[in-house]
C-alpha cells in the first residue's frame, strides 16, 4: 500500500510539472543606436510572451525610444506599453508590436499623439562590439490613426539588446 502511494504521488508531482510547462519569447534591451542619415536615439525595452500548455499566451513589457534633437533630425519620444504581439527569436530576430504614442515638440509646445508601435530588433550576440562581428539593430516604427509614420532604423554602438527563448516553470 505505501509502495502504491509513494508511485502515485510522484505520477502526480510529475503530472503537475508538466502542466505548468511554459515557454517565453521575448527580447530585453538598453543602449544608444545611430541611424544610416545620422540621428541618434537611446532606447529601453523588455518584452516577452509567455506561453502555458493549452492556455492563451500572455504579453508583457514595455518600450521607449527617445530620438535626441540634433542637425539630423528633431527631439522624438516613442512608447509602447504592454505588447499585443511578441514573435521570432530565430536567428537572434524578435518582432513586437503594441498601442504606443509618439510625442514631440510642435511650435514650442509638445504634442503626443496615439497609435501602434511596431518594432524589430536582430541580437548578433556580439556585446562589446568588437570590430569582428557586426552590431545590433532596432528599428521601430510609429504609425496613428492618420497613417502619419515615423521610424528609427539603427545600428547599436553602446548597450546591448538580448533575443532569447525559455522554458520556465
Amino acid at each position: 500500500m505505501l509502495k502504491k502511494l509513494c508511485f502515485l504521488s510522484v505520477f502526480c508531482f510529475a503530472a503537475l510539472a508538466a502542466a505548468n510547462h511554459i515557454l517565453a519569447i521575448g527580447s530585453h534591451g538598453t543602449g544608444t543606436a545611430t541611424t544610416h542619415d545620422g540621428r541618434n536615439g537611446s532606447f529601453h525595452f523588455s518584452v516577452v510572451k509567455r506561453t502555458a500548455d493549452g492556455h492563451h499566451p500572455a504579453f508583457e513589457g514595455s518600450l521607449r525610444l527617445e530620438q535626441h534633437h540634433n542637425h539630423h533630425g528633431p527631439w522624438v519620444l516613442v512608447e509602447m506599453g504592454r505588447p499585443s504581439f511578441v514573435s521570432g527569436t530565430k536567428g537572434g530576430v524578435c518582432d513586437f508590436s503594441g498601442p504606443g504614442s509618439l510625442t514631440r515638440q510642435v511650435d514650442g509646445h509638445l504634442q503626443t499623439v496615439h497609435g501602434t508601435v511596431t518594432a524589430r530588433v536582430v541580437d548578433r550576440r556580439n556585446p562589446h562590439h568588437t570590430p569582428h562581428n557586426p552590431p545590433d539593430l532596432i528599428r521601430v516604427s510609429f504609425v496613428d490613426k492618420h497613417n502619419q509614420t515615423f521610424t528609427f532604423d539603427g545600428t547599436v554602438h553602446s548597450g546591448d539588446l538580448v533575443v532569447f527563448s525559455r522554458h520556465e516553470h
